[in-house]
């Protein structure tokens, strides 16, 4: 049974005589533990309040987003920086958050996405390949593989990221970060992750397992990379060293801007050891230009249109260019056109579909091939003729 409180406390103003406490420093003793227990909850409150107050100031001013910050009432413990977007959540079972680098931007994703927006073609192809498609609520008009993908009209060079706030997407990736998309998406709290152009077939691996981790699929990203990995070595493994030694050039426009074998599109030709004759040519860039004496005393033996459908080019138009009668591609009939997209996306379906087609083009390459190149659609793979047979440029083998 508690004492009264007069058993603490001497009224008597002797308090020197008395053996109590002084009442006086009873009470400074109250005072402390009092404000020992009350002000921190008080301040935390207090800090708690201004931080939500802060967050929904800011979603107030913005444009309608994807999500909304919690404004339950805290409860005592709680850390202010857990509210809003900005909130250091722990690890769930399927392993988010999680952390992105790529295309030197750094991204948190906090929840697995559910509702994804892909504005690169190449990503659309490593979604779909590691079983993130039923995620992807929408594809740019580019993304023609997989066909049931859900192309839009966007083309990654919108200058408002408020155009696809209709798709009410969780998380939005892009090739390029065009008109500063990324701070806008930032600013409207949506998730974001840039890949940009890989340089290798392993740059572009490790793209698809950033996109494996950045879904929750991981593991079938780690799956579709060694599947990759393999396909790709027994298809170079068919031809030997047919190509070792052959010379290439690739056009990817009339004025001669090519690629060097330090791109994605190189790497390829590199896995039959052929040789890029623009592979010493920089100039500060691996997409450089080149001039018609440069490719006249290179005197290729295979050349690779890579611009059928921007400029239309076609092996005889090449053939018929001042001078390019001359060269040895031309004379043997090495001259072919593909799809411009073979130079632009560096998904699993182009890469090893690519690679196909140039283990073909060496085994038949003593054939006399056609001159003649059927148009497509645009984007949609061009077809070549061979020995009068029409075969896609990215028909499975």
């Amino acid at each position: 049974m508690l004492k009264p409180f007069s058993k603490f406390v001497s009224l008597s103003k002797s308090p020197e005589k008395s053996h109590n406490l002084p009442y006086y420093k009873v009470l400074f003793l109250i005072s402390a533990l009092v404000s020992l227990l009350i002000l921190p909850t008080a301040a935390n409150a207090a800090v708690l309040g201004k931080k939500q107050t802060k967050h929904i100031s800011a979603f107030a001013a913005a444009p309608t987003t994807h999500f909304v910050p919690s404004l339950a009432a805290p409860s005592f413990g709680l850390r202010a920086d857990f509210i809003g977007d900005n909130r250091k959540a722990k690890k769930s079972h399927d392993g988010f958050p999680v952390t992105i680098t790529s295309g030197g931007y750094k991204e948190t994703i906090y929840t697995k996405p559910d509702r994804i927006l892909c504005l690169s073609a190449s990503s659309t192809q490593m979604l779909y390949a590691i079983g993130a498609g039923k995620q992807v609520v929408g594809v740019d008009k580019y993304s023609t593989y997989p066909k049931n993908a859900p192309r839009t009209s966007f083309t990654g060079y919108e200058t408002s990221a408020e155009d696809y706030l209709s798709l009410h997407p969780d998380l939005v990736i892009l090739a390029f970060n065009e008109s500063n998309m990324v701070a806008q998406l930032n600013a409207l709290h949506i998730p974001v992750l840039v890949m940009p152009a890989a340089s290798t077939i392993q740059s572009a691996s490790i793209q698809m397992l950033q996109l494996g981790n950045a879904t929750g699929h991981y593991q079938a990203a780690k799956e579709q990379v060694k599947e990759l990995n393999t396909t790709l070595h027994a298809i170079s493994a068919r031809v030997g060293n047919r190509g070792k030694g052959v010379t290439y050039f690739i056009e990817l426009s009339p004025s001669l801007y090519t690629a060097t074998s330090a791109t994605f599109i190189g790497s390829i030709f590199s896995l039959f050891k052929m040789k890029n004759v623009a592979g010493n040519v920089g100039h500060g860039s691996n997409y450089p230009q080149v001039n018609s004496s440069f490719l006249l005393k290179s005197n290729p033996d295979v050349v690779i249109l890579a611009d059928t459908v921007c400029c239309g080019q076609t092996p005889k138009s090449f053939a018929a260019r001042p001078g390019y009668g001359i060269l040895r591609a031309v004379k043997d009939h090495s001259v072919y056109g593909v799809n411009d997209s073979v130079a632009s996306e560096w998904g699993p379906h182009t890469l090893v579909s690519m690679a196909r087609y140039i283990a073909n083009l060496l085994l038949r390459r003593k054939l006399k091939a056609s001159l003649t190149i059927v148009k497509s659609p645009k984007r949609i793979p061009s077809l070549i003729a061979i020995n009068g047979t029409y075969r896609s440029v990215f028909a499975a083998k």
